[in-house]
């Protein structure tokens, strides 16, 4: 993607990236707002991804979002995680599980989880699952 010219905002979409830029409290959408307002500058892809310690390619992203949607494209957040190795049914069995037994720790469930039904996590997955599921490690 090429370099977009400086100057590429209209003076009111300058002041609402502004004042948006102000009001948000979220890092990530914060820098997407700068990343614009920089491009608008003149500033390059390089000189922001090095001034904000984010990669190129983000700056492009951002760019490209923001050209196809304004502002409210630029700011989804299109983070989605893998999906669960263990079925719906699985999670299920593992929830009815977790309720009738006694877990000390994430090592414990992740060898239940492998015993039961052959699926290795490791202890930061067992963790992350089991927030998922509603259940909390103490």
């Amino acid at each position: 993607m090429e370099q977009p010219l400086s100057g590429f905002l209209t003076s009111s979409e300058r002041k609402l990236l502004f004042a948006e830029h102000k009001r948000e409290t979220d890092g990530r959408i914060r820098d997407r707002y700068k990343a614009i307002l920089l491009l608008d500058q003149g500033w390059s892809y390089r000189k922001i991804a090095e001034a904000l310690l984010i990669n190129q390619n983000s700056i492009r992203r951002y760019f490209a979002a923001f050209q196809e949607g304004g502002i409210d494209t630029l700011i989804l957040l299109n983070y989605h995680g893998r999906p669960s190795q263990l079925s719906e049914i699985q999670q299920e069995q593992l929830k009815d599980h977790l309720r009738e037994n006694i877990y000390l720790s994430a090592s414990q469930v992740r060898s239940y989880i492998e015993k039961v039904f052959s699926i290795t996590y490791t202890n930061k997955g067992v963790v992350n699952l089991l927030h998922r599921l509603g259940f909390i490690l103490r």
